[in-house]
Order: structure tokens, then sequence, then C-alpha cells
């Protein structure tokens, strides 16, 4: 675990590097990395592994009380990995769809990369919107934590002013982390080598399997929550 532990501190200045070119030229990031893939597979695998644990980690501060931490932690970890999965499928199928077909390698390295800065953005908006509305209606957050681990009924939070607060930057950092995942899109077209109307087919389809695969990953974060 010691060993573990001093290879992830180890790797976060590269990581940051490779964050902020990814971040800042997706397409042309990619396109390098892709050059030499078997070579790159690895890397890739390691920055969205360590995306994950930044999301995990931006997690802990919303930690409730008298939570077990380990059980948080893996909680959060394996739902994590289940919505990486089906949003490969997904991205996947849509490019299939419109006659994509990237080879393996091609494909998980530029998922890998351009999923791993979605949870990053994710996850620091996450904390700043349940952050807010914790700070300022703990009771509230401490009910609303328990219903949705435990499949309860939900407290009526449609008139609190707080929870509109972190509806509003959570919806913020959703819009930005679209606009982000729009402009980087385009990594997928380079890597299937189409035109852009089925680039802008394929991100159509996505957008439509998305809201089933938030679906389908709530109803199996409840289920695993409550096996």
């Amino acid at each position: 675990m010691n060993d573990f532990i001093m290879k992830f501190i180890a790797f976060i200045p590269q990581y940051l590097l490779d964050f902020g070119a990814v971040f800042s030229g997706p397409k042309r990031f990619v396109a390098s990395r892709n050059i030499e893939p078997k070579a790159n597979l690895q890397p890739a695998l390691i920055f969205g592994i360590v995306s994950l644990a930044i999301f995990v980690l931006l997690s802990l501060p919303l930690l409730p009380p008298n939570t077990d931490l380990w059980v948080f932690l893996a909680d959060i970890a394996i739902v994590g990995l289940f919505v990486v999965t089906i949003a490969a499928g997904a991205i996947h199928l849509a490019w299939f769809i419109v006659g994509g077909r990237a080879p393996f390698g091609g494909f998980f390295i530029t998922f890998m990369y351009y999923f791993g800065v979605i949870f990053v953005l994710e996850g620091a908006f996450n904390l700043l919107g349940f952050g807010v509305f914790r700070a300022l209606a703990p009771d509230l957050y401490t009910q609303l934590h328990f219903a949705i681990t435990h499949g309860t009924p939900q407290p009526n939070l449609s008139q609190n002013k707080f929870w509109h607060i972190n509806l509003l930057i959570r919806g913020a950092g959703i819009i930005f982390a679209d606009i982000w995942a729009l402009c980087g899109w385009g990594a997928f077209r380079q890597l299937n080598a189409l035109t852009k109307p089925r680039s802008a087919a394929a991100f159509a389809i996505w957008l439509i399997l998305a809201p089933f695969l938030i679906i389908f990953a709530y109803f199996f974060a409840i289920a695993f929550r409550q096996s």
C-alpha cells in the first residue's frame, strides 16, 4: 500500500501537466498519444485512475457524520468504475452506429483522457455545490444523504434557497463540462477518421443515451448501497 501511495504521489506532477494539456487541447494531446498507442496505454490508464481517485478525494469533505470512511470510499469508487464502464460502452456504440471503427488502443487512450478531465470537473463542482449546501443547511444535508444512501423518501427541498444555490452551482458545472466535452469530441472524430456531420450524429446519439446512463447508474448505486 505504501509503495502504491508513493507512486501515486510521484505521478502527480506529470498528471497535472497532462491534465492541463488535455484540458487546453484534447485533439492535439490525444493525437500525440495515439502515434504509439501500445506505449501509451498504461499512462492513459494511470491518468484515468488518478482522475477517479481525485474525484473520490473531492467527495471526502462531504462525508456525513458517523459514516464508515472505507465503506464510503469503496462505494464512490465502485459506482465510479461502473459509470466509466457503461459510459465507454455508450460512446463506442454511438460511434459504431455512424460508422466509426476505431482500434481498441486508440479508443481506450482517448476515452481515459477525455473522461478523466470530466470526472475532475464534475467532482470539483459537486464539492462546491454540496459544500455550500452542507455549510448553510447541515441538518437538511444529513437527511438528504441518509435518504439517498438508504433509498428512503427524500426531504422536501423545493422551497429551500440553499438547495437552489447548490443546484445552480452544480448546473453551472454540468454546462461547463458539457461545453468542454463538445469541444473535445473532435478527438474521437479524429480517431475514427469521420466527417463532422457524422461526428455530430455520434454526439447526438451520445446525448440520447446519456440520460439512460445516468438513470441506470443511479439505480445501480441505490441497489449497491442496499446490498
